[in-house]
């Protein structure tokens, strides 16, 4: 893939989807059986999770942010960690199949650790959105630089910078649906290399998650998961078209 000349500005639409997580929090870790939540996820997505799976047979006295089991599918496109305290779901971009929607690719990923927690009556308290994306540039650090800094900065003290990276955070309630809470918006952009070939480029993460102070007393049903997650993926695109507008 040929990279982009830094003459004009990188537009939203220019940035390949690279990954996608959904990550659900649950309060109480002695509900977690490791052999039911396998069956629970191998019943629904066995062609999915073909690849390599472990069962680690931890102690209870170990962190239960730890994963006690691991799924993952053969094209290792699909990833999946369940433990006491969280369940996340990975997908990984793949050249063979690259143009997958992130509100499609998100609904996808939040289905399996829903199948989870229905099937083990787990609640859960907290949800998070992961997304990493990224575009081929010549120049990724002078190119964010020109981008977000005025041009008294971009004389000094960032000029001929080798890396740079600007990195936000919000908490609002989202104007999505009947979505009535707060969640925080983390976003990160930097100059980075592409895994694959090492290449130059621009690298965002976007976070979108409930606030950590709610989840004492917030329960979400799987109604509201679902709709978390379209909101999120919504969201997302709409905060990336306005740091790389049109």
């Amino acid at each position: 893939m040929s990279l982009r000349l830094t003459s004009q500005m990188v537009k939203w639409q220019e940035f390949t989807l690279d990954t996608v997580q959904a990550a659900l929090f649950t309060p109480e870790p002695n509900a977690f059986v490791p052999g039911k939540a396998v069956g629970t996820i191998l019943g629904h997505f066995q062609d999915r999770f073909n690849g390599e799976m472990q069962v680690l047979p931890l102690p209870a006295e170990f962190p239960h942010e730890f994963p006690r089991v691991q799924l993952k599918s053969s094209d290792d496109r699909w990833h999946l960690s369940m433990g006491p305290t969280r369940a996340d779901a990975i997908w990984r971009f793949s050249a063979t199949a690259s143009n997958e929607s992130l509100r499609d690719v998100a609904a996808a990923c939040a289905e399996m650790p829903k199948r989870y927690v229905e099937a083990l009556g787990i609640p859960v308290s907290r949800l998070s959105l992961v997304i990493h994306r990224f575009c081929r540039v010549v120049d990724p650090a002078n190119l964010l630089i020109e981008r977000f800094c005025n041009d008294e900065s971009r004389r000094e003290p960032f000029n001929r910078s080798s890396t740079f990276e600007i990195h936000n955070h919000k908490v609002y309630v989202p104007q999505h649906g009947d979505i009535d809470y707060p969640i925080n918006s983390w976003v990160r952009c930097k100059s980075a290399l592409t895994v694959a070939d090492h290449a130059p480029a621009i690298a965002i993460e976007q976070d979108l998650n409930t606030v950590a102070d709610e989840q004492t007393e917030r329960r979400f049903g799987l109604s509201c998961i679902t709709k978390y997650f379209e909101m999120a993926a919504a969201e997302a695109d709409q905060i990336i078209r306005k740091y790389f507008p049109d």
